[in-house]
């Protein structure tokens, strides 16, 4: 006996066979077409297309990619609600309270805090002292946290390393070591199975890959400038980075690179400083700030291969009510998030409008930034 399944009258997330269910052979039919080995009509890749939930076709560049196989397993054996879960999941920033005046207090209470896309219910995960828990990045299942530790308030230990814990500030787990080594900004590969970095531990900062125990480590860049601040692809097949020609940092470009080593390419050039890089939900834009020394920046939006810049607003500008945008991320939900005047934490869409505020502090005694998803 034979039937026929009607078609669903809307596309269902995550259903990328028109079947009108999420199973994990809507998983494997993703991860061909990821691969180039399959392909699926308009109705059936709006479905497939779940990684980041914005659009399907709708969006510029967008494509089915490994992580949205990924996505609709992990729905599947239960470890998400939802499929629309993965842009809900919450934003974590840094708060930083400085214990007497600033720059020559008593020290820095750094925490970790947890809050909705919205704003409510904002937790502390994680609290210590000095810049501790500097910078960060979640897992892309939302259940670990790597963070570099740079030691207590006037460590004289020479050195930072990475660390790996639950989301909930738990089971830490050392994943670099060496004395005089600065291993720092880790960030996760779509699929969770390794972490880029940045190092010195080969006499320049460079950048590399590792597993997320901290072993297979991988030299992934080699030039005679400093490189660092890699952000992986959500398409997992480029590593994003800032690499500093002038070697003060205050003129640096922002490049991509194969995981593997191979296909550098620079994205910007100018003689403004190029930084707080961070990709589009679904990888096809980057934004990022060009920064002048004297007068503040900009902050703009461009396509992956750093074509069509697109000028989103000054940092300091009448659309932000005068904050200055600095750290930014482009979240999930398609909101970039930032910390303002550095005491708070903000949001706006992507052509620089519909201001949001999400904490309510005032500097020198407080200051909230580095958000990330």
């Amino acid at each position: 006996m034979s039937f026929i399944v009607p078609p669903c009258l809307q596309y269902i997330s995550g259903d990328c066979d028109g079947d009108c269910f999420v199973t994990i052979l809507d998983a494997y039919l993703a991860s061909q077409v990821a691969a180039g080995l399959a392909t699926l009509d308009e109705m059936q890749f709006r479905a497939c297309n779940v990684e980041g939930i914005l659009g399907g076709p709708d969006v510029p560049g967008a494509q089915i990619s490994v992580a949205d196989s990924l996505v609709i397993a992990q729905f599947v054996s239960g470890l998400l609600s939802s499929i629309q879960s993965i842009v809900e999941a919450p934003i974590f920033f840094q708060h930083w309270e400085f214990l007497g005046p600033w720059p020559n207090g008593t020290g820095i209470n750094v925490s970790i805090i947890k809050m909705n896309t919205d704003g409510s219910n904002q937790v502390s995960i994680k609290n210590d002292d000095w810049t501790s828990y500097y910078d960060f990045t979640i897992s892309p299942d939302g259940s670990k946290i790597a963070y570099t530790y740079y030691g207590p308030y006037n460590a004289t230990d020479n050195a930072s390393h990475i660390y790996v814990m639950d989301s909930d500030g738990q089971n830490d787990v050392q994943i670099t070591f060496g004395n005089n080594i600065y291993d720092y900004a880790p960030t996760w590969s779509p699929n969770g199975t390794r972490i880029a970095y940045g190092s010195n531990k080969d006499g320049r900062y460079e950048i590399y890959t590792m597993n997320i125990d901290g072993s297979n480590d991988v030299r992934v860049t080699n030039s005679v400038d400093d490189e660092d601040w890699p952000t992986w692809s959500p398409r997992e097949n480029k590593i994003m980075y800032e690499l500093d020609p002038a070697g003060d940092w205050d003129h640096t470009q922002i490049f991509t690179v194969n995981p593997d080593g191979t296909n550098v390419i620079q994205l910007t050039n100018s003689s403004l400083d190029n930084e707080w890089s961070s990709w589009s939900p679904d990888g096809s834009r980057i934004l990022f700030t060009l920064r002048n020394l004297t007068s503040g920046g900009f902050v703009y939006i461009m396509d992956s291969d750093g074509s069509n810049p697109r000028l989103i607003a000054p940092s300091i500008s009448p659309v932000t009510s005068g904050l200055y945008i600095g750290d930014e991320f482009w979240g999930r939900n398609g909101l970039i998030y930032f910390g303002g005047d550095f005491a708070n934490m903000y949001s706006i869409d992507e052509f620089g409008n519909n201001l949001l505020q999400y904490t309510n502090d005032t500097l020198p005694s407080i200051l909230n930034w580095w958000p990330t998803q």
